[in-house]
Parts: C-alpha cells; sequence; structure tokens
C-alpha cells in the first residue's frame, strides 16, 4: 500500500489531464511506493480510459482508471476517495501542474504538525502568457494565504475563498474521511462540494495547517481570463455560498436572510459607485462589476446554475 493516494478529478480535458499526471509520476523526494495515482473520469462517454491506460503503461507509478459516468465533481471526489486505502489523500485538479516536491512538502508539513489537513497555493498560469488587464495583479485567479509552512490556517469559507480548496490539498484519511460521501452531491454541479466538505471538517474540531513550499501551477484558458466569465463565476460562487452558510448554520433563516440583505446592499451599493464612476470617467470598473456580481449571488442564491463552476 501506497502513503500517499493522489486523486485527480478530470472532465473532457484529456490534453491537461496527462500534463498534470506526468507531473505527479515525476515527484521528487520521495521514498519508493510513497504515491499512487488514481484518476477519475467524470465524463458520460469515459473519454479517459485509453489515455489514463497509456499513460499506466509506462509509468513507474501505479495509476488507477476509475470510471464515475454520473456529471458531478462531489460523486468523482468520492469515487477516487473510495477507490483508494492511503493514509494520505493529495487531490490535484486536472488543469493543474504540481512542483517537482509537491508531495514531499504536503507530507512533510501534515506529519509534522500533526495537521488533519494542508493546503497550498495554487498560482496561475494564463495561456495568453500574463494577467488581464482588468486583473494586473491576478489576485482573483490566486490562491495563496502568504504563511509560512505548518502555520495555523484557518478555514476562510468564503464565496471566492482565497484560502483552503481541493485543487491543492492533503487530508488525513483516519479524521477526514468518515462516510461513504464525504463531499455532498447537492453541490456536484453548481460548486461549493469542497468548502461545504471543510466546513464539516472544522466543526469537528479538524485542525488546518499552510505548506508554502507545495505549489501547483493552474492553467487559466484566454476565455477564462475575460471579465465577463469571472463576473459569472462571482454570481456563481456567491449563491453556492449562502447555500453552504444555509446547510451549515444552526440558525439557517437567519443566516440566509442576513447574506441576503448584505447581498442587497452589495448590489445596491456597487452598482451606484459604477454609475459615479462612468459619469466622472474614472478608471475601470472591473472591481464594481464583480462586487455587483458577487451581491446579485446572494439575493439570487435559490436559482443556482445547473453546471459545472
Amino acid at each position: 500500500m501506497s502513503q500517499v493516494s493522489i486523486v485527480i478529478c478530470t472532465f473532457n480535458r484529456p490534453a491537461l489531464m496527462a500534463k498534470a499526471v506526468r507531473s505527479c509520476v515525476a515527484q521528487e523526494g520521495l521514498p519508493a511506493n510513497t504515491i499512487a495515482i488514481h484518476v477519475v473520469d467524470n465524463s458520460a462517454d469515459g473519454n479517459a480510459a485509453a489515455q489514463v491506460q497509456a499513460l499506466a503503461t509506462s509509468s513507474p507509478v501505479p495509476i488507477t482508471y476509475v470510471g464515475e459516468r454520473r456529471s458531478n465533481i462531489a460523486r468523482a471526489r468520492n469515487a477516487g476517495i473510495a477507490a483508494s486505502d492511503a493514509p494520505f489523500i493529495a487531490f490535484l485538479d486536472d488543469d493543474e501542474e504540481a512542483s517537482p516536491r509537491w508531495i514531499a512538502g504536503l507530507l512533510a508539513t501534515i506529519e509534522r504538525t500533526g495537521a488533519d489537513v494542508a493546503f497550498a497555493p495554487v498560482l496561475p498560469q494564463f495561456e495568453a502568457g500574463q494577467p488581464p488587464a482588468w486583473d494586473p495583479e491576478a489576485l482573483l485567479f490566486k490562491r495563496d494565504m502568504g504563511l509560512p509552512d505548518g502555520t495555523p490556517a484557518p478555514l476562510h469559507a468564503t464565496g471566492a475563498s482565497r484560502g483552503g480548496g481541493t485543487g491543492n490539498c492533503m487530508l488525513r484519511r483516519a479524521t477526514c474521511i468518515g462516510s461513504g460521501e464525504p463531499f455532498d452531491p447537492g453541490f456536484g454541479v453548481t460548486g461549493g462540494e469542497d468548502t461545504d466538505f471543510f466546513m464539516g471538517l472544522s466543526r469537528a474540531g479538524r485542525r488546518f495547517v499552510w505548506c508554502a513550499s507545495a505549489p501547483v501551477s493552474e492553467f487559466v484558458p484566454a476565455a477564462r481570463s475575460r471579465l465577463d466569465y469571472m463576473a459569472r463565476r462571482t454570481f456563481r460562487q456567491n449563491q453556492s455560498y449562502v447555500r453552504l452558510r444555509k446547510k451549515n448554520s444552526a440558525r439557517p433563516l437567519l443566516v440566509t436572510a442576513n447574506l441576503m440583505a448584505r447581498g442587497a446592499v452589495q448590489l445596491g451599493l456597487w452598482s451606484l459607485l459604477a454609475v459615479l464612476g462612468r459619469l466622472a470617467r474614472r478608471g475601470d470598473a472591473s472591481r464594481a462589476w464583480i462586487k455587483m456580481n458577487a451581491g446579485a449571488g446572494k439575493l439570487l442564491w435559490a436559482r443556482a446554475a445547473d453546471k459545472h463552476s
């Protein structure tokens, strides 16, 4: 049995998935047999099977194909967990590439601190070669707490969290996986299944730490660096955020009403600022547009779109 099971869930991105797998195979600083890779194909036609088999044939690291035909990222994550048996589970998205000592960094940090979960940075790699002009520092595209290795990393469960997420993390199986469906399929098509999962762990008293030494890069297609795409994504994230808070609160009606009220204020205020800014011909209205969509998402949370985020 390996010490770490790497779970990569993929959905109709064979070329990017292959890069993600190869970056895992190329991990450095590990004893033999430390890792095994499980690729969960969430496509309806199982289109990743042949490529995963080809990768496995030439790999010194065990690679297992797992099929989950129901299009739902929570079900895919659950299938990957069920197919693995290692004491530690690491998640990598299919559009990410791990740094050479990714697993070594996560494993050392989680073992040294005794934590239940280790989160690590996700840094954007833009197809266009640089961040979009409306977000020159790529603040909305990166996830980085900027903390030293082993620092406690409390979960920031917000609609656009810059903290924890499954895109780059390691879990301790014994303390984090307790049921057949640790990820809720109810959030599997709208997004938020990972935040819901970590909210549950936080309520159970599990400990989270940050691991700065285990970054991964995330490929950002040109279409996803557009302002209109990010505005739609922000709207969906805030829809999911209200649903998450409602589910995980002891006073769901009060929490929902409070968030909707905040959303109304946010929408009204940033709409006004956008209009005033345009009239005054001042700068870029991108920040206002993003904030307006965040407010609208909180107000219209019950109409969460039935699609992958």
